[in-house]
């Protein structure tokens, strides 16, 4: 049985785990916006939300959480691990860092590398997958060279190109 939107397997510790990085992530991207021009950390929340409404569990909640945050600002892995350090839970926040470092675009890679880099990891794909797929529920906001691309890119993480 359900309550409060919480799927029955989870522990109060991941509860607050994933508010630890929802905190975290909010703070990170304070004051970032977008293609479109919304908030990024209201895109990290509502990817993560997805994944808990799905049961996809804490890990790749957390991720989803926390996927833009070396792209889009300047946080440390250091300082990443040190916030999901407290309070203990389950949660390897090594492991975390390292699939959000593989959804880090690096300034001097391409787009394609950059996307067959995130296909080698599970966690990453899936997280990806649904970053695409939210930018793309509204194309009006985002400029049609960057939805082929995105559409190219979701035919690759998926395995279809």
């Amino acid at each position: 049985m359900k309550t409060n939107n919480q799927p029955s397997r989870s522990s109060n510790s991941e509860w607050v785990q994933l508010q630890v990085a929802q905190t975290a992530a909010m703070m990170w991207l304070r004051g970032k916006f977008d293609k479109a021009g919304n908030p990024v950390s209201l895109h990290a929340i509502e990817m993560a939300q997805d994944f808990l409404r799905e049961g996809s569990g804490l890990l790749v909640a957390t991720v989803a959480m926390l996927h833009d945050v070396f792209e889009d600002s300047d946080a440390t892995e250091k300082e990443m691990i040190e916030h999901l350090r407290y309070p203990a839970t389950s949660l390897d926040g090594q492991l975390v860092v390292d699939i959000v470092k593989t959804l880090t675009r690096h300034p001097e890679e391409s787009y394609a590398s950059y996307i067959y880099r995130v296909v080698d990891h599970d966690v990453a794909v899936r997280v990806k997958i649904a970053d695409i797929k939210h930018h793309l529920k509204d194309t009006t906001a985002i400029p049609e060279s960057l939805v082929g691309r995105y559409e190219k890119a979701l035919r690759i993480l998926e395995g279809l190109d």
